[in-house]
């Protein structure tokens, strides 16, 4: 029996697996598509833009601060990814509307 299991196989639990497993957890992923086919219905893959400065900004929300830290967490784990496992996700930080 795996110490974990992760209830869906996008790219949230694929990652919160993969990091579970690095830190030497056994990991057990379920999904009820294909793993790593398509974005959830809530994330629908799009990060969201946020003023640069929320996360350090007292007034910002809890979520504007998460959201802003999330996106610079983001560039490093893409970073991690592709020296990994040689995977290129994609990601390229081009500024939105």
């Amino acid at each position: 029996m795996p110490d974990c299991c992760i209830v869906g196989g996008g790219v949230i639990g694929l990652s919160i697996a993969r990091e579970l497993a690095r830190r030497g957890r056994s990991v057990s992923v379920v999904s009820r598509n294909t793993l790593r086919k398509s974005a959830s219905w809530a994330a629908g893959g799009i990060f969201p833009a946020q003023p640069r400065d929320t996360i350090t900004d007292r007034n910002g929300t809890p979520i504007e601060r998460l959201t802003q830290y999330s996106d610079r967490l983001h560039e490093q784990w893409t970073k991690s990814l592709l020296e990994e496992t040689g995977i290129d996700n994609g990601f390229r930080r081009c500024g939105s509307l």
